[in-house]
């Protein structure tokens, strides 16, 4: 990090210390911004407000205003990926989904550079090879497996993108959405006309952006995200592999399966793991855990 540039911070207790430290390690600027706790218009009004504030404080630390020329043109390519991802989602409610799991992580890493021309061709690869198998009937999975459809109520685990190729060829599982990788239909496009256009719609992307939406607010937003997901993407199970650092997600995941259950008729799987560090649940042991579920299933 340049130490001219400014840190912008939001998120979860764990990534903020890291941006505190960030900030401190290479004496840059820290811009923080609030995240209103409800989910309603009141809350999105505040929300563009604190928008607007970062905008200024960037315009201070820089020297340069905001260009909306440029802010255009990259907002622009922004839409074009995001259009294509929620096609990709849509593809996932195809039977059987057609798209292999091991895109979940990088779904989620591209969905980060959602304004870069890399993430436009990255989503538009990934649409077009899911369409052709949906156009040719197609499927993941080995044949002679019958598909499980897992929708999975936290997140991916990043170390160990073979993990989910040995889902899909040991049990047929296949991975639809997750809390990093889900964008509600809703969400839409940013709507390019006017500088205070753009500004309010990428407020409201962030607003709804996978974890931010979830996690900032009454856990019935997680809850029937969750609800929607397993009935929209014919989900034949919930798998709940919670992050060791997000201690809100502990105190929610008994609610989420205790609803989907009830609510569409599944089962959840709940464990702990690390999304990034191995050692807390080590392959073997993640292999072992989903054996005997699958078994039970």
């Amino acid at each position: 990090m340049h130490p001219r540039k400014a840190e912008v911070a939001w998120g979860c207790d764990p990534s903020n210390k890291m941006y505190e430290w960030a900030s401190v390690t290479f004496g840059a600027p820290l811009i923080t911004f609030e995240m209103p706790y409800y989910f309603n218009e009141r809350a999105f009004r505040f929300f563009v407000g604190e928008v607007k504030r970062m905008v200024e404080q960037l315009e201070k630390i820089s020297g340069n205003p905001l260009d909306e020329e440029k802010l255009r043109e990259w907002v622009k390519v922004g839409n074009q990926a995001t259009e294509y991802l929620l096609k990709i989602q849509e593809l996932r409610k195809e039977v059987p989904c057609p798209d292999p799991a091991w895109h979940r992580p990088i779904d989620t890493a591209y969905s980060l550079l959602i304004g870069r021309p890399e993430a436009v061709s990255y989503f538009k690869t990934i649409y077009e090879d899911a369409k052709k198998r949906v156009e040719k009937g197609e499927s993941i999975i080995p044949e002679g497996k019958k598909e499980i459809r897992c929708a999975w109520g936290w997140s991916w685990n990043a170390y160990s993108l073979p993990f989910f190729n040995w889902l899909e060829e040991e049990h047929g599982a296949t991975y639809l959405e997750c809390s990093l990788t889900y964008f509600p239909p809703f969400t839409g496009l940013v709507d390019t006309t006017s500088l205070d256009t753009m500004i309010e719609g990428l407020a409201w992307k962030w607003f709804c952006w996978p974890m931010n939406r979830q996690s900032a607010s009454f856990s019935d937003i997680w809850v029937n995200d969750f609800v929607r997901i397993c009935k929209d993407f014919k989900a034949d199970c919930l798998i709940v592999g919670g992050h060791m650092a997000c201690k809100h997600f502990w105190a929610l995941n008994k609610l989420l399966s205790d609803v989907v259950k009830e609510e569409v008729g599944i089962p959840t799987l709940r464990f702990e793991q690390d999304i990034f560090d191995g050692r807390f649940t080590p392959v073997p042991e993640l292999k072992r855990i989903m054996n005997t579920f699958f078994a039970t299933l």
